[in-house]
């Protein structure tokens, strides 16, 4: 854009008061973002920030809307064709009309050009001393002066000039001052601290020459402005110097626009960042805005400054942005999850939007880590068999039987691993054959029976090794994680072997940078730092943590009724004929679901449409749980749980010892089944005995 255009006017009031920008208490928005109203004093706004990936569009004495970043000009950075104006993305840049093609204005007109509004074709940029109109007709190191192409801030004191911004700015002139338009030596602020005034007043220069209106800040009092001979301004006009050497590569109309410098290599881009930064303190006025301003003024209407600093500072997003949107116009027929890189409030980022699917369509995206533009799919008719059923539309086989999807039989020929009945499994000759049950000889050819793992060629039960037994390795690190065989669910390799071991847990949730370690309590075992839902990166839980515990202390109750499922996956429509089942399943699931995924599910809810869309089934089951109400038949009173022993006494020279961590509390009581006489209890959780003192320094 042009230097022009970045200039902002002075913050108009309505009212003798500057406006108040008040936080609301609404969780973030895609529809309004500000609400405007007038008390009879003063104006106020009233703030919601968009979802992440929309940007609000701040108007005076107006409410304001979520909205998509504006699509870029020829020139200018893209991830894909919807990006421009053009709809033409190459090579992560807008393609645009080459010289003489048809234009209907200058955004339409490849770097170098404008269009000539005159016959509608792009021309080639006019050079310093070309006669001229519009700035936008100059080269990006000139604007248009008295009809003349002018290099920014180049004419000398006392030459003439008539190109003056809303602010002041004389952009001719090599001081940025003039006048009765002539160039002259720029003013100076009385402080070079931010000076508080009286709304109306007149804020004057130290030379006395010179005045300024006081101005409105976003903190509901008003300031001095800086006035054009401040050091600040003086660094932007040299930096304008510097930056006219290389935005020749940008369009006209975004020779000062970060959409062009983001795609330039990293010293240009570095120098841009650098320059807007302190400019910005002038040209948007930020000298004012920036004083005690509120969190949700910073994401919306300063969010652009704010972007603009931290990267400057070397703060970059690490983690995409997932977000709902109902801005689905685009998109192809029935796709509910969208992936781009988009620019948003200055500041370049990796946004995947998500769109809810119709009742009973389900979005089929993979999960947040590995996922596609999913599309979505009628979820009324992906059952498999031995899965529960009212119709035979319902089920892949189409043959409901007395509410249970019916499959092939034993030696029936299958195409894929879920066409068998339960109990049978599609073989590597596809044939449907039996699954192995516990103790049975497998290898990688067959499956074992479902809540069983193939173990040294073995079909033995899950989480049924004790600790110092040897066990399965089952994690992307090589020396401990995650075993599916140990009753810990951990697992630790050392010179000797691989052996089950008690299961660490974490020092505390956290956020965390991607890719820096998160260490266990101990201190001695730590997994990498994962990106979440929401564009920061989180802990993943350790397996001794509650979630992985409680599912394993749960999973007896719930593996028992497994036979009659699918072979090859266990879901929640197995169980949908019986509650009380479907209620030990949920509880088992939701349990080693938020022990795999806890960075993802951590701050989530079941309205976030985000969610929905990657983990619909732990929300469907979170809702069956929550309302599951089963019979109340006079059943005993459950007994208490032990207390559990205190922490043993510190040594002598205890304050060389670290505190110990807390232990997690115990879960609550499941409700009780259906029947007294026959219910099943999870057990105890067995916790990990206190760790043993370091030794003495």
């Amino acid at each position: 854009m042009l230097i022009n255009s970045l200039l902002l006017e002075t913050m108009w009031v309505s009212s003798s008061f500057c406006p108040n920008y008040l936080c609301s208490y609404s969780p973030k928005t895609n529809s309004t973002c500000i609400t405007y109203y007038n008390n009879s004093t003063n104006d106020v706004y009233s703030i919601t920030p968009c979802m992440d990936g929309l940007e609000c569009n701040f108007n005076n004495d107006t409410n304001s809307t979520c909205n998509y970043p504006e699509r870029k000009y020829s020139g200018d950075y893209c991830f894909e064709n919807s990006d421009c104006y053009s709809n033409y993305c190459v090579l992560n840049s807008c393609y645009g009309m080459n010289l003489y093609n048809h234009c209907t204005n200058s955004g339409d007109c490849n770097p170098g050009l404008y269009c000539d509004a005159s016959m509608n074709i792009c021309q080639e940029l006019m050079p310093p001393g070309a006669p001229c109109t519009y700035s936008y007709q100059c080269m990006n190191s000139a604007e248009c002066d008295s009809g003349i192409c002018v290099t920014y801030f180049s004419l000398p004191l006392n030459a003439r000039t008539n190109l003056v911004s809303q602010t002041g700015l004389w952009l001719s002139c090599s001081t940025g001052f003039a006048l009765n338009g002539y160039c002259a030596s720029a003013p100076t602020s009385m402080s070079s601290s931010l000076t508080q005034c009286s709304l109306g007043s007149l804020c004057q220069s130290n030379s006395g020459v010179s005045y300024k209106n006081c101005t409105c800040s976003y903190d509901g009092n008003s300031y001095c402005p800086l006035f054009e001979g401040d050091s600040q301004v003086k660094q932007m006009i040299q930096g304008v110097q510097t930056l006219i050497t290389f935005n020749y590569k940008c369009n006209t109309l975004s020779r000062f626009s970060y959409n062009c410098y983001v795609k330039m290599q990293q010293s240009y881009f570095q120098y841009f960042l650098n320059w807007k930064a302190n400019a910005d303190l002038y040209l948007q006025n930020e000298w004012v805005n920036q004083v005690n301003i509120s969190n949700c003024v910073n994401q919306t209407i300063n969010a652009d400054y704010v972007n603009i600093i931290n990267q400057s500072q070397g703060i970059y997003p690490t983690c995409p942005v997932y977000s709902c949107t109902n801005g689905t116009s685009n998109w192809n027929n029935n796709q509910c999850v969208f992936s781009d890189k988009n620019i948003v409030y200055s500041q370049l980022q990796s946004s995947v939007y998500t769109s809810y699917c119709p009742y009973n369509w389900t979005c089929q995206a993979g999960t947040p880590q590995n996922f596609t533009n999913g599309t979505c799919t009628d979820s009324a008719s992906n059952r498999y068999p031995g899965e529960y059923c009212n119709y035979n539309s319902q089920c892949t086989s189409y043959l409901c039987v007395n509410s249970t999807c019916i499959g092939k039989n034993y030696t029936d020929i299958c195409y894929s691993p879920y066409e068998c009945n339960p109990g049978l499994y599609c073989n590597m000759s596809s044939i449907c054959d039996y699954v192995k049950n516990n103790g049975v000889y497998c290898d990688n050819s067959n499956k074992c029976a479902n809540g069983l793992v193939c173990f040294n060629n073995t079909c033995i039960k899950m989480y049924s090794l004790y600790n110092g037994l040897i066990s399965i390795v089952n994690s992307t690190n090589s020396t401990y994680g995650y075993s599916p065989v140990c009753l810990s669910g951990f697992y630790i390799s050392n010179y000797t072997g691989t052996y089950c071991d008690y299961a660490p847990f974490s020092w505390y949730n956290s956020t965390c940078n991607p890719g820096n370690p998160c260490f266990d309590s101990s201190g001695r075992y730590y997994k990498n730092c994962t990106c979440g839902l929401y564009g920061y990166g989180n802990c993943p839980e350790f397996e001794g943590d509650y979630h992985l515990q409680n599912a394993i202390n749960l999973s007896s109750s719930t593996m028992q009724s497994w036979d009659k499922c699918n072979s090859f996956v266990v879901r929640q429509e197995c169980f949908e004929g019986s509650p009380q089942e479907m209620y030990n399943f949920s509880l088992y699931m939701t349990n080693i679901t938020y022990y795999k995924d806890s960075y993802w599910l951590l701050y989530g809810n079941e309205n976030d449409c985000v969610q929905n869309t990657f983990f619909s089934d732990f929300w469907t089951m979170m809702r069956f749980i929550n309302n599951y109400i089963p019979p109340s038949p006079d059943c005993p009173a459950y007994p208490e749980y032990p207390t559990y022993p205190p922490y043993p006494p510190y040594p002598s020279n205890s304050t060389d010892f670290p505190a110990y961590p807390d232990y997690p509390h115990y879960p609550e009581y499941p409700m009780y089944p259906e029947n007294c006489e026959n219910r099943t209890l999870p057990a105890y959780p067995v916790y990990p005995t206190y760790p043993p003192y370091p030794p003495y320094p």
